[in-house]
C-alpha cells in the first residue's frame, strides 16, 4: 500500500513538472513584438519546435533570439512540415517577448521570404 502511495505521488508530482513546461505565462502576450532575422536553426523536434534567429540591430549587433512554437502535431496540422522553414532564410516572426527581457519569443505568425505567413498555432480572427 505505501509502495503503491508513493508511485502515485511521483506520477501526480511528473504531471505537474510537464504541464508546467508548456505554460506560457513566462511570455507577454499584451503587446506583440516583431523580430527580422536569420534563422540560424530549426528545431523540429518535440516537445514543442524552436527557431534560433540572429537579429542584427542598426548599430551593426547581433542577438541570438529563441523562438519557441508549439508541438509537431499542432504545426502538422497548420501545414508545416520538417523543411518549413530553412536555416539561411531571413523571416519575420509576430509574438509574445519573454516577461525576463530574455531574447525570447512565443511565436504567432511568421512572414516567409516568398510572402507566406505561417500561423505557430490556430488563431481565431474577431467577428
Amino acid at each position: 500500500m505505501r509502495l503503491a502511495r508513493i508511485a502515485l505521488l511521483a506520477w501526480l508530482a511528473s504531471g505537474i513538472v510537464v504541464s508546467a513546461h508548456h505554460s506560457t505565462l513566462a511570455f507577454d502576450g499584451t503587446r506583440p513584438t516583431v523580430i527580422t532575422g536569420v534563422v540560424s536553426a530549426f528545431k523540429w523536434a518535440y516537445p514543442h519546435t524552436l527557431i534560433v534567429l540572429d537579429v542584427g540591430d542598426a548599430g551593426g549587433t547581433r542577438t541570438r533570439w529563441t523562438v519557441e512554437s508549439e508541438s509537431l502535431a499542432m504545426l502538422s496540422r497548420l501545414g508545416w512540415t520538417k523543411n518549413s522553414i530553412t536555416p539561411g532564410e531571413r523571416i519575420r516572426v509576430t509574438g509574445a517577448r519573454a516577461r525576463n527581457g530574455d531574447p525570447a519569443l512565443r511565436c504567432r505568425t511568421i512572414d516567409m521570404p516568398d510572402g507566406t505567413t505561417l500561423a505557430c498555432f490556430p488563431i481565431e480572427e474577431g467577428p
